[in-house]
């Protein structure tokens, strides 16, 4: 993880203590730099993540440098134009050993 990456919870956290009512007009601008969404794509990598809503799977965004640098470019320019609409949830409700019932999210699209 780059340090500028690993610097920005720091950042964050400072913000909203020092200002309990203050607003982050430029959060959604952050979450789309292309270094955070390359270190984002490479802990998914890493962890073995699961296939999308898209059908993407990660071990093909793993081996194709090209296609991983145009899904990541597309990604951020529908971030920064705010047109990106995530996937809806689907809730499931399971019932726990304990008697309380839990509902898992699962994309739906």
């Amino acid at each position: 993880m780059s340090p500028k990456v690993r610097k920005l919870p720091r950042v964050l956290d400072r913000k909203a203590n020092a200002e309990p009512h203050g607003r982050f007009y430029s959060l959604y601008g952050e979450l789309s730099r292309q270094d955070l969404l390359s270190d984002a794509l490479n802990q998914v990598i890493e962890n073995a993540g699961a296939p999308g809503v898209d059908g993407l799977s990660v071990e093909t965004l793993a081996k194709d440098p090209t296609s991983r640098a145009a899904w990541l470019l597309a990604l951020a320019e529908k971030l920064r134009r705010n047109t990106y609409r995530p996937s809806p949830v689907g809730r499931v409700s399971i019932w726990k050993v304990v008697g309380k019932r839990v509902g898992p999210g699962t994309s739906v699209a």
